[in-house]
């Protein structure tokens, strides 16, 4: 339950005291001498004076959390729903019955918002009304301003409004909202739930890193192929910013970089639009774990498909991950072949990512009334909650299910977990992984540099890359049709490959070093353009 310090607590008892504190938080203070910076920091950091002095908080009743860490226990003893680690706090602030306003000399203006949050670990807030104008931007601080989450801009505007923030750690948080005068008044900000966190939510102290110590840290394995698998995985926190869940970034068949991302349908909880997904949370090293720093997030997703009778879904990311975070789209296969071994990345209890192998093929069973792969006992490693929709990859490295549940644990050498198979859901997945190429049933992934795709070769949306290739080259088609065949000239006009297109990267370790002419031939279409051949 919210209440408010100070002021607050008595005057919100009076209609004729509740108008007085709706002037009293938005009477403007003016500063002097104001220093307006767009530099990387709050821009009230850069005034003579703290607008955060004197600020009324608002805080909120401490949270039992003995009590519900005694419900997980219960809650998560099957690993088939994502692992809660906050408690939502349900309030209704915006820019007007909330926070202080403070004019600056220039016309420019600056909101403030105080929140304290008794005994939580971190904070972090979901807002169902953003927008901000071009120019605005806002940032989530902690009061010694050595965690800053910002700056938040328009990019961030969704059609939906709505958009839930990483954890600032710590009891308090402070939001700070910058609004130029050639756009005053025209921003809309209003929070709708603040989540306290009653378990660690960013892995920097040791007990936390370790709480998973029979799991491989990703990092320790000696091995390129599953380590560019593993950075497509994406720690999702649901409901608010209050649970936590696992799940897979996949590459297409027409290899356009749509940011499509699968996991168990168990993990549907609250709106995908408020859900964050958070990629490169991983140890720096094999030992001791030392989880990296930096912000590799993105706010919502559309939920594009939902097989509930296979066990899975799919969404469509809010936009693609930056080409610096260097994130891998993860190869399927949805044949429905028994592999021969299998592995899961993962983010047990929200942790950084775990490498869990087995080295025999799995069993085919049926679990909770779904058609699933087992695994008996793990050869290396186990999973726990947080690893909910965790991809499940073959042996060549492509994803055939997610996980959906079980009992497998650190401290026993029984127990059992259970996969969705991927070739189930394929017929629901399909017109977006593979809308054109029926003949296909498996697809490698790869890594998209986008700015390797040269925008000037980019005809009728279609292009090719990498370029320079090396190896091979992929087709990048945004286009309506499918891509038929692919024929590759020298200079001189002669044909040195031609093939078929299945979807899979096109080789040329075969062709010697120099500049070719390739031909994308679609279904109505011929597009040709250049490709450099290097070593």
């Amino acid at each position: 339950m919210c209440t408010f310090r100070c002021h607050f607590e008595t005057v919100l008892l009076k209609k004729t005291s509740y108008l007085l504190l709706i002037i009293f938080c938005i009477f403007d203070v003016t500063v002097l001498n104001a220093q307006v910076s767009r530099s990387g920091e709050p821009v009230s950091w850069d005034l003579l004076e703290d607008l955060t002095e004197n600020l009324n908080i608002i805080s909120f009743e401490n949270i039992d959390a003995n009590a519900l860490l005694a419900e997980d226990v219960i809650e998560t003893e099957d690993k088939d729903i994502p692992l809660r680690f906050a408690q939502k706090q349900v309030v209704d602030l915006n820019l007007v019955n909330s926070g202080r306003w403070t004019n600056l000399p220039n016309g420019d203006r600056i909101w403030i918002l105080g929140i304290h949050s008794e005994g939580a670990k971190a904070l972090s807030v979901t807002f169902d009304d953003f927008f901000l104008p071009k120019g605005s931007v806002l940032y989530l601080y902690s009061p010694d301003r050595t965690q800053v989450i910002g700056a938040l801009t328009n990019e961030n505007n969704k059609d939906s409004g709505l958009l839930t923030t990483s954890a600032i750690m710590g009891e308090d948080l402070l939001i700070e909202y910058y609004e130029p005068y050639a756009v005053r008044q025209d921003g809309d900000i209003s929070i709708r739930t603040i989540a306290h966190s009653y378990r660690n939510v960013i892995a920097e102290s040791t007990d936390y890193l370790n709480s998973t110590e029979c799991m491989l840290n990703l990092q320790c394995l000696d091995n390129l192929e599953v380590n560019k698998v593993g950075s497509s995985t994406v720690l999702i926190t649901v409901d608010d910013g209050t649970r936590w869940c696992t799940g897979t970034l996949l590459n297409n068949a027409n290899f356009d970089g749509v940011p499509y991302l699968v996991t168990s349908s168990h993990n549907l909880e609250g709106d995908p639009n408020t859900w964050l997904f958070t990629f490169n949370l991983k140890s720096l090293n094999c030992f001791p774990s030392i989880a990296n720093k930096g912000n590799y997030s993105i706010s919502g997703a559309e939920l594009i498909e939902v097989d509930a009778d296979g066990g899975m879904l799919l969404l469509e990311l809010s936009k693609r991950p930056d080409p610096s975070w260097n994130v891998y789209y993860a190869g399927w296969d949805a044949s429905g072949v028994t592999p021969q071994e299998v592995y899961t990345v993962h983010h047990p209890k929200g942790n950084i990512k775990k490498y869990t192998h087995d080295d025999t093929a799995p069993l085919s069973s049926i679990w909770g009334g779904i058609d699933v792969w087992t695994v008996n006992e793990w050869f290396s490693g186990s999973t726990a909650s947080g690893s909910t929709g965790a991809g499940f990859f073959d042996q060549n490295n492509r994803l055939i299910g997610t996980m959906h549940g079980g009992n497998s644990a650190c401290d026993t050498e029984e127990g059992q977990d259970h996969f969705t198979r991927f070739s189930n859901s394929w017929s629901n997945f399909k017109k977006h992984l593979n809308p054109f190429n029926d003949d296909i049933s498996f697809l490698d992934g790869t890594f998209f540099k986008f700015g390797e795709v040269n925008t000037q070769q980019f005809e009728s949306n279609v292009a090719v890359f990498p370029n320079p290739a090396v190896v091979s080259f992929n087709i990048v088609n945004g286009n309506t049709e499918a891509v038929q065949e692919v024929t590759v000239f020298d200079m001189t006009g002669r044909i040195v490959l031609n093939q078929t297109y299945t979807g899979q990267p096109v080789s040329v370790e075969l062709l010697p070093i120099g500049n070719y002419i390739v031909q994308v031939q679609l279904e109505t279409l011929s597009i040709k353009t250049k490709l450099i051949v290097l070593r």
